[in-house]
C-alpha cells in the first residue's frame, strides 16, 4: 500500500461510526498533531474514512488542508464494516508492558507527562504499585552508570534515566 496525500475537504467520515471520541481524546490528538505532525495515515475507501476518524476530527479543528492516507480501494459495505471493527477491536485488545511503561514514566520529566497522555496521579499509582520483589527485579536488570550518580541504563531496551522512586 502506498501513502498518498489528499485534500482534507475531499474526505468524509463513515456514517456508521461505532466509536465516540471524547473532547479530551480529540484535544490530545490535536496536541499530538501540533507536536509531531500526522505520523499515521488515515485508512480510506474511495473518499470515506474507515480508520482514523479521531485524527480527521483533530485535523479539521486545526484547519489542516491535507491528510496522509492509505487508499484501500472500493470495498463492499460488509468489508468496510469488518475493517472498522477489526481496527478498533485489535486496539482494544492490546495492553501495556507494565514494567517497560513504568520505567519510561519514571524517567520522564513531570512536565512531559500530560504530553504523553498521563496524569501525574495515575503515574504515581503505577510507579508505587511496584511491590518490593518487582522493584528489586527491575533494579537488577539496570546497571548504574558511573559517570552520573543516580543515572541508570537498561541494556535490554536502551532506556537511560533517573529512577524517581520514593
Amino acid at each position: 500500500m502506498k501513502i498518498e496525500e489528499i485534500a482534507l475537504s475531499k474526505l468524509h467520515k463513515t456514517k456508521q461510526l461505532k466509536r465516540k471520541h471524547s473532547k479530551d481524546q480529540i484535544d490530545r490528538c490535536v496536541h499530538s498533531l501540533i507536536t509531531y505532525g500526522q505520523y499515521s495515515p488515515l485508512v480510506v475507501s474511495g473518499n470515506e474514512i474507515l480508520c482514523g476518524t479521531m485524527v480527521y476530527d483533530a485535523m479539521k479543528r486545526l484547519k489542516m488542508r491535507h491528510a496522509k492516507i492509505v487508499q484501500v480501494g472500493e470495498l463492499s459495505d460488509e468489508k468496510k464494516r469488518e475493517l472498522r471493527y477489526l481496527d478498533n477491536r485489535t486496539f482494544e485488545m492490546s495492553f501495556w508492558k507494565d514494567d517497560e511503561l513504568k520505567m519510561f514514566l519514571m524517567g520522564l520529566e513531570k512536565n512531559r507527562l500530560e504530553d504523553c497522555g498521563f496524569k501525574e496521579e495515575e503515574v504515581e499509582q503505577m510507579i508505587n504499585g511496584f511491590n518490593e520483589e518487582a522493584s528489586t527485579a527491575k533494579k537488577s536488570v539496570l546497571k548504574e552508570m558511573n559517570e552520573q550518580p543516580d543515572t541508570w541504563y537498561c541494556p535490554e531496551c536502551g532506556w537511560t534515566g533517573a529512577l524517581k522512586e520514593k
